[in-house]
């Protein structure tokens, strides 16, 4: 399946390489800076809330198990193909109207990703999409792409272990 493409290009390492370079206030490379760049507008608090959201589960196997029950692992297995796609859409739509300094639809899809990903048992996600969510006001250019590049990442990571969970 086709996934959304990490927001900045050129923005290295993992989701804890993301959030290590958060809360030590450096941003990694991008193929649009000439030069290193430290993060500022991330205050204490967002930094507080991006580490909480990292350390949430990327799946909850109790959720999928509630679902499971009801409805069958068939039936499971099915609807858990479908969430990819799902918040590949919306992670497109976020994209789109960050770079389009577009605030309304940056939180209407990082809201869509939240209820996706916290419905269908992914809570890291869903809290990396809550911060997003509420950060869009506060958090800008570098630090912003640091809270959607760890929410990709987060989705990502939850793909691949969906994938080997089936």
């Amino acid at each position: 399946m086709p996934r959304a493409a990490p927001p900045a290009p050129g923005s290295a390492g993992d989701s804890d390489a993301v959030t290590e370079a958060v809360l030590n206030d450096r941003a990694p490379a991008r193929a649009d800076h000439t030069n290193d760049q430290t993060v500022a507008g991330l205050s204490e608090a967002t930094r507080e809330l991006l580490s909480t959201a990292q350390g949430r589960p990327l799946i909850d196997h109790k959720l999928l198990g509630e679902l499971r029950d009801s409805l069958g692992a068939e039936g499971l297995i099915d609807l858990l193909r479908l969430v990819p796609e799902s918040a590949d859409q919306a992670m497109t739509r976020l994209h789109q109207a960050w770079r389009s300094n577009q605030a309304d639809e940056l939180k209407m899809a990082a809201h869509t990703i939240r209820g996706l990903a916290g419905s269908f048992g992914a809570p890291r996600a869903a809290a990396l999409a809550h911060v997003v969510y509420d950060q869009i006001a506060f958090a800008k250019g570098a630090g912003l792409d640091l809270l959607v590049t760890a929410l990709s990442r987060a989705l990502e990571e939850t793909y691949r272990q969906f994938e080997l969970e089936q």
